[in-house]
């Protein structure tokens, strides 16, 4: 009897186990509850069916029998979807997901809204620094729309500052930087800022006072003039353009040790992209405390290490380098783009590139069209010749008295000049533009 009970007691577990075993309950499982999209963003919504008899048949709430749907909408919103499915022994079940459309869609390092990231949106993370808002849900660091709340400010242009917050942790500081950089992309030319004239602030290198030292050069970046100060200033950014040829192996970087917009570290910030092959590096640097400067003088510092540089120079004097500065965006703490007037440039090389503290040289009129005059003190002059911006050399119609030249320019296309004046061992240079 008892062997009895307990062979009845063992097919009695196995006849209510065997259901579980054989056909689980049917079951919908979306991955979340709540998804969220951008306007006009296209997600797809692709819930897994489990248990119960295959095969499955499905009803979306839009009508759909397909397993999966794809949704996007153009307004804000909660949208809510729900999915019945029935098995082939007519069970049926249902289940439903809250599709969330938010007004912002955040692409992470796009910090002004123009659907790349590079070294301009330096400038409007800047803008925005210190500002906070809701953290971005799900937020990651991959380059894909994410969608966002939007937060309280925006910036001159209306881009929410929601998206200069890179990482999307609801706060905008000098972490959202790397997030630039996981994800750059090189600017496109002529898109950088407002082309002034030459009543605005000017952006220029510093012809007289590059030095060489050693394996490095290093060349002043100066934003404004006297006559004319760099005012409402609070951030640039620029392409540095040159030909790798002319720098072979170099090593170029910036710095902004004597930047009379801020000091790294405390009120300003900097950041650096160099393609070396391509002959490019892309800078910017710009305040976060909101407080603009005017100034005028050096605001960057380029400097090129080339094994041998003094060699190279010595061995062609002077030495021609091709270095342009590119679309240059110069912003307001506002993100207001401001006019800057530049030109095209060019650094030429002298082993001796030092004016002697006596020696004056002047030249007028600057811009020339017609003629253009020399004049100088305590120089033994040699030589005096032309460049123009590739290197190539131009000997002018020249009139000589005493400590004056008057060179007939007619001849000469519009565009950028180097004056070479050469004494026993040394080269002094100047530039000037002809229109």
């Amino acid at each position: 009897m008892e062997r009895r009970l307990v062979i009845l007691s063992q097919i009695l577990i196995l006849f209510f186990a065997l259901p579980t075993v054989l056909k689980a309950d049917l079951s919908i499982s979306f991955e979340k509850d709540t998804v969220y999209a951008c306007k006009e963003m296209s997600i797809i919504l692709e819930p897994e069916v489990n248990g119960g008899n295959q095969p499955y048949e499905y009803k979306w709430s839009n009508g759909t029998s397909a397993s999966s749907i794809e949704v996007s909408h153009a307004e804000e919103g909660s949208y809510i979807y729900w999915l019945e499915a029935l098995d082939a022994s007519g069970e049926k079940i249902r289940d439903t997901i809250v599709v969330s459309v938010l007004a912002e869609c955040v692409w992470p390092g796009d910090a002004n809204g123009d659907r790349s990231s590079n070294h301009f949106d330096l400038l409007a993370m800047g803008v925005g620094f210190g500002e906070t808002g809701p953290i971005r849900p799900d937020a990651h660091t991959n380059w894909i729309g994410q969608t966002a709340h939007q937060w309280n400010g925006h910036d001159h242009a209306g881009v929410n500052f929601v998206h200069a917050d890179a990482n999307g942790d609801g706060t905008v500081n000098i972490s959202d930087m790397q997030v630039i950089g996981e994800n750059y992309t090189l600017a496109l030319p002529g898109t950088g800022g407002s082309i002034g004239s030459a009543e605005d602030p000017s952006l220029f290198l510093d012809w007289d006072n590059y030095t060489i030292s050693g394996d490095t050069l290093r060349i002043p970046i100066n934003l404004g003039t006297i006559d004319i100060p760099a005012d409402s200033s609070y951030g640039i950014a620029l392409t540095l353009d040159y030909d790798p040829t002319d720098l072979p192996g170099a090593i170029i970087s910036t710095n902004t040790n004597d930047s009379w917009l801020g000091n790294e570290g405390q009120d300003l910030i900097r950041m650096e992209y160099s393609f070396p092959n391509l002959g490019v590096l892309d800078v910017a640097i710009t305040r976060k405390d909101q407080i603009e400067g005017i100034g005028y003088g050096e605001i960057l510092e380029i400097v090129v290490i080339i094994e041998d540089l003094i060699l190279i120079v010595e061995d062609e004097d002077p030495y021609p380098v091709d270095i342009d500065l590119q679309n240059p965006r110069l912003v307001s703490s506002t993100g207001r783009i401001l006019p800057l007037f530049t030109k095209p440039q060019a650094i030429v090389l002298s082993s001796d590139n030092e004016l002697e503290p006596t020696a004056k040289l002047d030249l007028f009129p600057n811009p020339a069209q017609l003629t253009m005059t020399i004049e100088w003190q305590d120089i033994v002059l040699e030589e005096l010749y032309i460049l123009d911006k590739n290197g190539k050399r131009f000997e002018i119609p020249t009139n000589f008295k005493n400590n004056t030249a008057v060179m007939d320019v007619t001849s000469l296309s519009t565009g950028l000049y180097t004056l070479i004046i050469r004494e026993k061992n040394k080269a002094y240079i100047r530039r000037f533009l002809k229109n």
